[in-house]
């Protein structure tokens, strides 16, 4: 039996780019962009998002530094409401499941990549 021939970096690097290109061409990656695009058209979704992110950005980086939850408590009730008010706009709920679908994709991606590395060597009898 003929074994691969082996694939220099090089080869290797432009067959990753041809990965890339092909999972920028799916649906889900299309399909989250146009829900990404919905969502920066509506005025008080991107305000939610942005909202959203600055707190949870913020609350990380108190996190970081050792401050107690009680200390962020507010925050926390802040962050709560604006996801529960972002989690009401159809085009945040539509974006947060096509990055869901994104990250399936991605997740399908890698296991296949890495299951024959995984499975166990089996050595055939000749």
């Amino acid at each position: 039996m003929n074994s691969p021939k082996p694939v220099d970096m090089v080869e290797l690097l432009s067959l990753t780019e041809e990965l890339a290109d092909a999972i920028l061409e799916s649906d889900e990656v299309k399909a989250y962009q146009e829900a990404e695009a919905k969502l920066h058209n509506n005025p008080k979704a991107r305000k939610l998002l942005q909202q959203f992110q600055d707190l949870t950005e913020q609350i990380a980086e108190l996190q970081t530094r050792g401050v107690p939850a009680i200390h962020m408590a507010n925050m926390l009730k802040t962050l709560e409401s604006v996801k529960q008010e972002l989690d009401s706009e159809p085009e945040a709920v539509l974006l947060q499941k096509s990055a869901e679908n994104v990250e399936n994709l991605l997740e399908q991606i890698g296991k296949q990549m890495a299951r024959p590395l995984t499975e166990p060597y089996t050595f055939k009898k000749d």
